[in-house]
């Protein structure tokens, strides 16, 4: 009976092997993957065809969550430099390489994925995090037209979701945008209080405002050979290194926040009525 049985079992073992082997090559093999999935990195794509031309935007709008946009501004300065600035919802000069940073971005955003509506695997704007993006950016160029993205969930640190406009294919484009845009306007103001070259100062008015009496007036001036002197209240030499030190200081004052406030607050509580 044992040999029997192991003949018998040997058979079954046999039988299945040959079927595994005929079989296999026939099983139909998995149907591949969508053109766009599968880019190789030599085959992304511009999202923007034609990429807008960075040195002819001259506006930029951010857009947060329940935030007003922040429009941003460029002009050519007298000595032909270009310099951004926001105009709403305030006006300040801010740091022309932050804005320059989100035009070279959004200009330059390339894509491997994209999902259309309705295609086999694609994801919805919910899952994108698109129905309520992060933030959209929208550039504009001297002759009207935008370019405008918005931005939705990270997937790694080198992948995000996004759309362009209110289309509603969505891309995987290349790069974080988690900082490419500011989490608080008051972040792009200019730090810088008074912006000039020390060595270029040829004057120095200085109010002082004792605690008792009257406010007194100080004027200095540089004369040939470097040397400051005082011209009012009074006539004397100046301790040229003090002077230079205070001009210094001046030259690098920066700001570290801003306090909001309204005209009705004065200046009182600032201690700036009567600095």
């Amino acid at each position: 009976m044992k040999f029997k049985t192991t003949a018998l079992l040997s058979l079954v073992l046999i039988v299945l092997l040959g079927w595994v082997l005929w079989e296999k090559p026939q099983m139909a093999a998995p149907e591949p993957m969508p053109d766009a999935a599968i880019l190789s990195d030599a085959a992304q794509r511009a999202l923007f065809d034609p990429a807008p031309e960075k040195d002819d935007i001259v506006k930029v709008t951010v857009t947060r969550r329940s935030v007003d946009p922040w429009h941003f501004e460029r002009s050519t300065g007298d000595d032909g430099n270009d310099t951004w600035r926001i105009v709403d919802p305030f006006e300040s000069k801010v740091p022309s390489h932050e804005v320059d940073n989100i035009v070279r971005t959004v200009a330059e955003l390339k894509y491997q994925i994209k999902h259309a509506p309705g295609e086999p695997g694609s994801v919805t704007a919910i899952h994108a995090g698109l129905e309520r993006p992060k933030f959209s950016i929208t550039l504009e160029d001297e002759a009207g037209k935008s370019y405008s993205v918005q931005v939705g969930r990270q997937i790694t640190s080198s992948e995000t979701y996004v759309r362009r406009g209110d289309e509603d294919v969505i891309y995987v484009v290349q790069g974080s945008l988690e900082h490419v845009a500011k989490k608080k306007v008051n972040d792009y103001r200019d730090r810088e209080l008074v912006k000039f070259n020390a060595l270029d100062a040829t004057s120095i008015e200085v109010l002082h405002r004792p605690v008792e009496g009257e406010p007194v007036q100080y004027r200095l001036t540089l004369h040939d050979g470097g040397d400051w002197v005082f011209e009012e209240p009074f006539n004397a030499d100046a301790n040229d290194e003090i002077i230079k030190g205070a001009i210094g200081a001046a030259s690098r004052l920066r700001a570290t926040e801003w306090v909001e406030s309204s005209a009705a607050d004065g200046f009182g509580r600032f201690g700036l009525q009567f600095p």
